[in-house]
């Protein structure tokens, strides 16, 4: 009878939930004293307190952690690993965890057994149900409802689910015609060819379009179309749809004279735009022709500037000499 149920962390072939039943005591220096399961990694602090290191990265604050036995704060960095713990695990005795299974062993040998048990069944390859190895080949010919099943009408393999389905709506099924009576091979006969000839089918009136609401069997409609009542409705019909034909005629008229003043406006509109365009091109004529005229008059104003200096240079050039004459002359005359 097994004496305790732990988890053992990291093992690879084991989900992380699966507690494993040991034979055996498992003793207190292998489990951790946190989580009290066992690991395939555990560490021992400076007391020799173990612990498995999920645990100890739970419980990580900034390199340190506070022992769950003494209280005391322990310094990550300072755990050793214990190699040995691990070794002492496997050799112990335990059971497979799955129910229908007896199997007992090492630890060690668990992990070859358990990825292979089938004690609680495997899994159909069509539905991926949960059944026993041995009634899988029943299983699979005669219960699974994703099995291939052949129509016992059209012949062809549909899934064990979706047959009966099938079966009620299979072109190829016996078929009685709803209205006469009359049986058929297949529905497709019924559907494709007689429910277009049945003479107990109702149909409804040729004269239908028109406006007349009649449906009866073929000959009722022989009987109803020889009535002169169809000949008004014809009329009718023709003059109403007289009248709609006058209506979308007036319409389209309306709709011609709009389209007809918006290609006008439209035409007014690209003329004025031309002779703006025009008139622009003229009034940047004319700004050029004056920016030449005014350039004209600045150079000949420069011209007359120089001629004046020049001619303030010649005075100069005269007004000495032209002094001295004139004193000559006047001590001359004294």
């Amino acid at each position: 009878m097994a004496r305790e149920h732990l988890l053992v962390r990291g093992v690879d072939c084991f989900p992380i939930s699966l507690k494993v039943p040991f034979m055996q005591a498992v003793p207190d220096s292998l489990r951790c004293k946190l989580c009290r399961n066992v690991s395939t990694c555990i560490v021992m602090d400076t007391d020799d307190h173990t612990y498995c290191q999920e645990c100890i990265n739970m419980v990580d604050e900034d390199g340190t952690f506070t022992c769950f036995v003494d209280g005391v704060v322990q310094h990550i960095a300072m755990l050793r690993t214990c190699p040995d713990a691990w070794k002492k695990i496997l050799d112990l005795t335990v059971k497979c965890p799955k129910s229908n299974c007896m199997y007992q062993a090492t630890l060690q040998d668990l992990q070859v057994h358990y990825p292979n048990c089938r004690s609680e069944g495997v899994e159909c390859p069509l539905c991926n149900t949960c059944v026993s190895a041995e009634g899988l080949a029943l299983h699979t010919n005669q219960e699974c409802p994703q099995r291939d099943l052949e129509c016992p009408y059209c012949e062809k393999e549909q899934k064990a689910c979706m047959l009966e389905e099938h079966m009620k709506a299979c072109d190829q099924r016996p078929a009685t015609c709803e209205h006469c009576h009359t049986e058929f091979e297949t529905f497709l006969e019924v559907r494709d060819f007689h429910y277009a000839v049945c003479p107990r089918k109702p149909i409804g009136c040729p004269y239908t379009r028109f406006g007349c609401k009649f449906v009866g069997i073929r000959e009722e409609v022989d009987a109803h179309t020889r009535q002169d009542q169809h000949i008004k409705m014809v009329i009718d019909n023709f003059e109403c749809q007289r009248r709609e034909l006058r209506e979308v005629k007036d319409k389209f008229e309306q709709l011609q004279t709009l389209v007809r003043n918006l290609e006008e406006s439209r035409s007014e509109d690209l003329q004025h735009r031309l002779s703006l365009e025009d008139e622009l091109r003229a009034a940047n004529n004319e700004i050029k022709a004056l920016k030449q005229t005014v350039d004209s008059y600045f150079k000949r104003g420069e011209d007359i500037d120089v001629k004046v200096q020049e001619l303030y240079q010649r005075i100069d050039i005269f007004a000495t000499p032209m002094g001295e004459l004139l004193k000559n002359i006047a001590a001359q005359n004294l």
